[in-house]
């Protein structure tokens, strides 16, 4: 048994435990808070049910302003000598450094679906599962499908006025033209 103390106050560890601890599978990282533009818990870390942790957390639907999330994640292991490291990853891309933050933040997440993906690396080195975190930030009115329908038809619309105009106006230039040949070819005739 050892027995550690200090400010925060004491922590009693059983070797018994340890061994047994080591044993056992990685801990997945769970959610613990998902907060919108700063201030504004979105998740607070436990299923309505009861009070169990979470490592997947899906169909979280925000509105186009909030385009700021920040989430915090922690395992269910106590580091005492070693802390445990996390990564992260968006949409199927790189993994980030190894880093002892628990919480990340992303700030003007693109409009649409985002995936988050954590990972926690034990003390002793094993590679936990990934919790995921999924959002979908809505469009804002002025990009919705519908409004790119009515922007391509006001450029159809006015690339035809456009080119309706600069045909009526050669049109007119060349009877102008016409005009003048005739005029000059009457006076050439006349001589």
């Amino acid at each position: 048994t050892i027995w550690a103390g200090g400010d925060f106050g004491a922590v009693i560890i059983d070797g018994a435990q340890l061994t047994s601890i080591d044993r056992g599978q990685p801990q997945p990282p769970y959610i613990r808070q998902v907060t919108v533009m700063g201030d504004s818990v979105y998740w607070g870390g436990y299923t309505p049910e009861g009070l169990k942790p979470v490592t997947q957390l899906r169909d979280i639907s925000l509105p186009s302003h909030c385009r700021n999330v920040s989430i915090r994640f922690s395992t269910m292991q106590n580091a005492v000598f070693s802390p445990v490291l996390y990564r992260y990853r968006v949409n199927g891309g790189a993994w980030s450094r190894w880093s002892e933050d628990n919480d990340v933040d992303f700030n003007n997440v693109t409009y649409g679906r985002a995936e988050v993906e954590v990972q926690a690396l034990d003390p002793f080195g094993r590679l936990s599962p990934a919790a995921t975190v999924e959002w979908y930030v809505s469009f804002p009115l002025y990009l919705r499908w519908w409004a790119m329908i009515i922007y391509a038809a006001v450029l159809v619309t006015l690339v035809w006025r456009i080119l309706k105009w600069r045909t009526e106006r050669l049109k007119r230039e060349k009877e102008k033209l016409e005009s003048i040949v005739s005029q000059r070819t009457a006076q050439l005739s006349d001589t």
